[in-house]
């Protein structure tokens, strides 16, 4: 008897495997053993994974990250044995000798991301398989008009390939759902969120609206610009203000920050901080600061190999310390963190991507921690005028002026940079080259004390009793 093409396909069907990683699985999960860091990163979910074993051991680092938890072998036994009494689900597991094989199964713990690839490819063709067999039902469904038949043949293939791109388009309602759910909240509760902290310049405060939690803002400038100033500045006006604010350094000793932020504060240069070239009156008021700034909610990390996962978690840490505080990250700078071991291979040594890859990290801490990242980045020097004209100076600078790549300028939610036109003069600028917050694009007048190292607010009438000081008229 002669077989239909349909049932020789339904056959087919049958005598099909599906698409699986079982090794890639326990390779994954033995990498992120190894590297725990790396579950940050991770764009896999538990029902990606073919072999149920390993789906409810990624569940349990989960369930690790969400408490802020190391993943070792350990703890990961723990919350599979807390999970169902008498330990059942270790058990299924494999015990804690299948946790313990799982390091073992790593060829090379750097290729975990493409185990993940790997893992995500598999889950996605499944899932095309399984859409495939029931539009197939529904093609066969005559009592349809066939115009439903393509509807749900495109509905079902559909909601797989929006799984495929993780991040795709997504339906208002959800959107809706969880901010009534957000207010709601808050009306009951009667607590109202903190969305942003107050910047230390009045001016800039009063069209920006303070520093935005869950935001990127660059601080950009070229060498002695006094972008370093405006950061210090910044992060001291933010911990007075109430925000727990972390401050990393990565080209300087983390008691060097700490000398130049009380330095900045008590308006005394740093140089005569540091060796002692002060008076009487200037040693009491320096004393008087340091003790006040002491008290602040300001943690300082100068570790020279700093990258975006470290950063990361530290951030998380400190964090979950005060949760009901806002934070607020200041980064000094960019272009001096390290990439992470995981991505050397990728990025190949080529600067561009290494930079494309940081900015996106900040950004990526930014919104999943909810923090508000203030990452200093350098530009290149000013533009000379190209005539001679004794009214020219330099153009400000604008959002493509942020070096070594423009992925920067796409991140940031905010571009900022102290100028002056000419760093000899008092007179200058904070110029917000881009704003995506509330849209407000051009400068503010302010000053910069060389003496002291602080930007100030515009004083009127000017001061006319310094002889090194060379006022110009603002160009509008």
């Amino acid at each position: 008897m002669e077989t239909t093409t349909a049932q020789q396909e339904f056959l087919q069907r049958l005598l099909t495997v599906a698409p699986e990683a079982t090794d890639n699985e326990k390779a994954y999960l033995g990498g992120l053993l190894m590297y725990p860091e790396w579950i940050y990163d991770t764009p896999l979910k538990p029902s990606d994974f073919f072999n149920n074993r390993h789906a409810k051991l990624f569940e349990a680092m989960l369930a690790l990250r969400a408490t802020n938890q190391p993943i070792d072998p350990m703890l990961l036994a723990e919350v599979l044995e807390n999970a169902q009494e008498g330990g059942a689900l270790l058990q299924y597991v494999g015990g804690r000798t299948y946790i313990a094989e799982l390091t073992n199964s790593v060829p090379v713990a750097q290729n975990t991301h493409h185990y993940a690839e790997a893992i995500r490819d598999t889950s996605v063709r499944r899932q095309y398989l399984h859409a495939l067999d029931n539009a197939r039902v529904a093609v066969l469904d005559e009592s349809k008009p066939i115009e439903a038949t393509s509807a749900a043949v495109e509905s079902i293939i559909g909601s797989v390939t929006m799984e495929a791109s993780r991040g795709g388009l997504e339906h208002i309602s959800g959107a809706i759902s969880a901010d009534l759910a957000r207010l709601d909240a808050m009306f009951e509760d009667g607590v109202r969120p903190v969305i942003s902290v107050p910047m230390f310049l009045r001016p800039l405060e009063n069209v920006m609206h303070g520093w935005r939690i869950g935001r990127l803002y660059y601080v950009g400038g070229y060498m002695h610009s006094g972008k370093t100033t405006f950061m210090i500045q910044g992060a001291l006006s933010a911990a007075a203000a109430g925000a727990i604010v972390a401050f990393f350094n990565a080209e300087g000793k983390t008691e060097d920050v700490q000398r130049e932020m009380i330095a900045i504060a008590a308006g005394i240069p740093s140089d005569r901080a540091a060796t002692g070239a002060m008076t009487i009156a200037e040693y009491n008021h320096y004393a008087k600061v340091a003790a006040d700034v002491s008290k602040l909610p300001i943690f300082i990390d100068g570790d020279k190999r700093l990258d975006p996962d470290m950063m990361f978690r530290r951030i998380r840490t400190l964090k979950n310390s005060a949760p009901d505080k806002p934070v607020v990250v200041f980064v000094d700078y960019l272009g001096k963190l390290q990439a992470p071991e995981r991505k050397h291979k990728d990025l190949r040594g080529d600067r561009r991507l290494t930079m494309s890859f940081l900015s996106d990290a900040m950004k990526r801490t930014a919104e999943s921690l909810d923090v508000c990242m203030v990452v200093a980045a350098q530009t290149g020097r000013p533009e000379k005028p190209t005539n001679k004209r004794k009214d020219d100076e330099p153009r400000r600078p604008v959002a493509q002026d942020l070096a070594e790549s423009a992925d920067l300028e796409r991140d940031a939610d905010v571009i900022i940079y102290p100028w002056r036109a000419d760093l000899k003069e008092r007179d200058g600028e904070i110029v917000v080259a881009k704003n995506k917050i509330n849209g407000w694009n051009g400068s503010v007048p302010v000053m910069f004390d060389n003496a002291a190292r602080q930007w100030r607010e515009m004083v009127t009438p000017r001061p006319t009793n310094e002889a090194d000081v060379t006022w110009r008229e603002r160009h509008e």
